[in-house]
């Protein structure tokens, strides 16, 4: 796990470098939006975000408190959250380039962190002995949250999918 979490930082340092370099000497930009500021922005916050899920796992996996384990987690959601933000803005104009499946991959990302923050929050304030309306309103919040994300996503599939069986 150290070796992914390594290679995800890793990833992320050459998106990062490749939104700084500018794009001036390059005249093809426009065939290629996932080399475009915003992406390339987008795409390093994803691998900051996938290496800090690592590390969540792994955190879970040796027995790290509940409490600790769901941050790491809101963590991922944060990340995912503001790469989301950076590749559906106004002025992100090749969004529109980018494949569907890359952007419900992004969106599920972030419902499942969600997901997973919540549980691990549950159970924390389960071991305090809070299980009463609290936790009921975290595991609420999250399941509300991640329905919304997987139903537009859904919907996106559904029309994908009808299409690819019309042709």
């Amino acid at each position: 796990m150290v070796e992914s979490t390594k290679a995800y930082r890793e990833a992320a340092g050459v998106f990062d470098y490749v939104c700084k370099i500018g794009h001036t000497d390059w005249s093809y930009i426009e065939k290629f939006p996932e080399l475009t500021s915003p992406v390339c922005s987008s795409l390093k916050l994803i691998c900051l975000a996938e290496g800090q899920a690592v590390t969540a796992n792994k955190a879970k996996e040796k027995g790290t408190s509940a409490s600790l384990v769901a941050k790491l987690h809101y963590g991922v959601t944060q990340f995912v959250a503001e790469a989301n933000a950076s590749l559906l803005s106004k002025t992100n104009t090749q969004v529109k380039q980018l494949s569907t499946q890359f952007l419900d991959y992004v969106s599920t990302l972030g419902a499942l962190h969600e997901l997973k923050s919540g549980k691990h929050l549950a159970e924390s304030l389960e071991s305090k002995g809070e299980l009463g309306e609290e936790a009921i309103g975290v595991l609420r919040r999250s399941l509300a949250r991640a329905k919304l994300t997987t139903q537009c996503r859904s919907d996106t599939w559904n029309r994908s999918s009808r299409r690819r069986e019309s042709r």
